[in-house]
């Protein structure tokens, strides 16, 4: 199902549903009509054909009078339009996203064995679960392949959330998400195979470059904000939403990867959670999670994930965190209290409109943030940058 909602034009407001994968759109009305628009006089009687990717919307104009307009002013006969992004048709901007499959995917994903592929190196570890490049032996093609650690195994809890994590991410197609492509089982052992990202992750980057200009962390945080909206309406709560599981590929910061649903949950599930006292990596958890989600899990809903936004594009913004590090170090609680940073103390040339609103997807309490990623989206799109 995909959901075409008018921004501004003569049909601001309106909000419309589609189950075909191609359709016509124009202002005829004729039977293969599908889309007519009848109160925009830019939009001619044929205009553009559409046809549903898993990328985004296809389209193709076919009068030759008639224009596609991307990012603004971009003007073009045929274009891939991502979901999420904006374009415009006569005098009308849409945006177009897409509804979640449902859990048919699951279990209609390609079922593999690990000797289908040639292990290569680990490239990354967690709390529970490795990261492997994996080479896949018949076509040559990289992907990444996510298995538990041996200790962890042994645990029944953790052995629960890593399948979790399978069930929940396989549901999720989105360009901003990084992919599940296979799934299976190795002497027993489940294992995920996942889109290869060739690049780094946000942490690294800010750590060893710097941080990040206005106006490359703006479109970053928005594409992160509409992945995070189609996940809630998935029904997937990502909660541990954090630079390092960012990943940048090509040096495209206008297109992150979402990665890592490890600590992934249904509405109203709960899971293990890392202590206020945690090190390494449950300690890099911990700077970006939710006051929330600190002292319960079951209450980490999509504002928590609002929140580890806002400390991500904080830490992109300044290079440290958003709170004070050494308070922090001298009581770890202090985190519950979101006592935040402001951002112009550590950063002044950032336009105050900006760190309005990553401040308050910051506030300590759930119903003072930004109540959804799309509403943060919003807030985050209006701000004016040099």
């Amino acid at each position: 199902m995909i959901q075409l909602q008018a921004l501004s034009g003569p049909d601001i407001g309106r909000s419309l549903h589609y189950a075909v994968m191609e359709f016509e759109l124009g202002r005829a009305a004729t039977p293969d009509m599908q889309l007519r628009l009848p109160s925009d006089p830019q939009i001619s009687r044929h205009h553009a054909s559409v046809r549903v990717t898993d990328e985004g919307l296809e389209i193709r104009i076919r009068d030759g009078t008639a224009s596609l307009f991307i990012c603004g002013a971009e003007r073009v006969q045929q274009e891939l339009v991502p979901w999420g992004s904006e374009f415009r048709l006569g005098a009308t901007v849409f945006r177009a996203t897409r509804s979640c499959p449902n859990d048919a995917s699951v279990r209609t994903l390609p079922q593999r064995t690990l000797d289908e592929f040639h292990v290569v190196e680990e490239v990354g570890s967690g709390l529970s679960s490795i990261v492997l490049e994996g080479i896949e032996s018949q076509s040559g093609r990289r992907i990444a392949l996510k298995r538990m650690r041996a200790d962890a195994r042994r645990s029944e809890d953790m052995t629960a959330q890593f399948a979790r994590e399978v069930n929940l991410h396989a549901r999720l197609r989105h360009p901003n998400i990084v992919r599940i492509e296979c799934v299976g089982r190795s002497e027993g052992e489940l294992f995920i195979g996942m889109q290869w990202v060739d690049g780094f992750d946000l942490e690294e980057h800010v750590t060893c470059g710097g941080p990040l200009a206005a106006a490359t962390a703006v479109p970053l945080g928005l594409r992160l904000l509409d992945a995070l909206a189609y996940a809630h309406e998935c029904g997937v709560v990502h909660r541990d939403v954090k630079p390092k599981n960012v990943m940048i590929e090509d040096g495209r910061f206008e297109q992150p990867l979402l990665v890592d649903f490890g600590m992934a949950r249904s509405f109203g599930a709960g899971a293990a959670w890392p202590s206020l006292t945690q090190t390494g990596e449950g300690r890099g958890t911990l700077a970006f999670a939710s006051p929330e989600a600190l002292q319960d899990a079951k209450r980490a809903g999509p504002p928590a994930d609002v929140f580890g936004v806002g400390a991500t594009l904080y830490f992109a913004l300044t290079g440290r965190p958003w709170f004070d590090e050494q308070a922090f170090e001298r009581d770890p609680a202090t985190l519950l209290r979101g006592q935040v940073v402001p951002l112009r103390s550590r950063s002044p040339a950032l336009p105050a409109e900006l760190c309005a609103v990553v401040e308050r997807a910051l506030a300590p309490r759930p119903e003072a943030r930004w109540m959804s990623a799309g509403e943060m989206s919003a807030a985050l799109e209006a701000v004016e940058l040099e």
